[in-house]
């Protein structure tokens, strides 16, 4: 996050208060020590983080990255559980390392908006303003749903044009929002064999 330093002067007994320039926000491992809360599991795993030499800036990223609440533009307690799961050694973990470590990555604020174009609407199927590529995509991921619980009840797959339930939609929705990407929440959702 993006705060102003301010510089003060008094003026008739009261003082001021100006922005002067943009300062970012640091983040380190006792912020997300606290974040936490003190939990002795989770604090373990995140010092597997910090012995195999991941930053704070980085294991927070690698927490956005993993899940991000909805509505939400930073990670929270729960973001960063998510990411304990992954262990430092997880090919997740080590393909979002490689990744912050490219040579020309910058590392992106931690607190920035999340929409993205098209996604800023209620997830609702009739809202008229989502375009036809957002609904291509929902629809997408949500058939790639309906294979899966298909397969796990051993019945037959529904038809291509078989109707989605709204609250199918909604959470597709969501998801598509959270991932930022059809492909990154095929992924995450491990819904790549149900295509």
């Amino acid at each position: 996050m993006t705060t102003p330093t301010t510089t003060a002067h008094a003026v008739g007994g009261s003082s001021a208060v100006r922005a002067t320039e943009p300062v970012t926000e640091q983040i380190d491992f006792d912020v997300i020590r606290r974040a936490l809360k003190k939990n002795s599991t989770d604090l373990t795993s995140l010092q597997e983080f910090v012995d195999a030499g991941w930053t704070a800036a980085e294991f927070a990223e690698f927490a956005r990255m993993y899940f991000l609440r909805t509505g939400k533009t930073r990670p929270t307690r729960e973001s960063y559980r998510f990411a304990l799961e992954c262990r430092p050694s997880s090919g997740l973990a080590q393909d979002a390392l490689k990744g912050f470590r490219k040579p020309g990555f910058v590392m992106p604020p931690l607190d920035r908006p999340t929409a993205r174009p098209g996604y800023e609407h209620p997830a609702r199927p009739d809202h008229p303003g989502h375009s036809p590529e957002v609904r291509a995509e929902v629809e997408t991921l949500a058939r790639l749903y309906m294979n899966q619980r298909a397969d796990w009840g051993y019945m037959e797959r529904p038809a291509s044009d078989a109707p989605i339930s709204k609250t199918l939609w909604s959470k597709c929705y969501k998801e598509l929002d959270r991932y930022g990407s059809l492909e990154r929440a095929i992924e995450v959702c491990s819904l790549e064999r149900y295509r």
